[in-house]
């Protein structure tokens, strides 16, 4: 069993190599968050890294946002409706942002009484 364990662990790393540098594609399944719908692709590693620099990059847009807002991460999720750890899930990149959250925190920028009245309301 040990063998076998090693031999599958090199075979592992044999993949990862030849992955990082670019002579293989991952497959890579994403879900929507609006319509559940699957989607598989295959994906380099650029590709990745790329995908995983613009979560990055859209998370903390997102949390300068919020900041910028004045509000806590418990009064946005309040305001927005959703759990606080998804919105710290949003703020850490594990999880895509909601676009229809995006557009209000936008909307609560330009709109000092929009925020206001959303703050407020429970």
């Amino acid at each position: 069993m040990k063998k076998q364990e090693e031999s599958r662990f090199a075979h592992l790393a044999k993949e990862l190599a030849e992955f990082k540098a670019g002579k293989s594609k991952m497959k890579v399944t994403t879900i929507d968050p609006a319509s559940r719908e699957r989607t598989v692709h295959m994906e380099s590693y650029e590709e990745m890294l790329a995908r995983h620099e613009d979560k990055e990059r859209a998370a903390k847009q997102f949390k300068k946002a919020r900041k910028g807002l004045g509000l806590s991460q418990r009064q946005l999720a309040s305001a927005l409706r959703v759990n606080p750890r998804t919105l710290e899930g949003w703020e850490s990149s594990r999880f895509p942002i909601n676009p229809t959250a995006e557009v209000l925190m936008r909307v609560m920028s330009a709109h000092p009484e929009i925020k206001r009245e959303l703050v407020s309301t429970k």
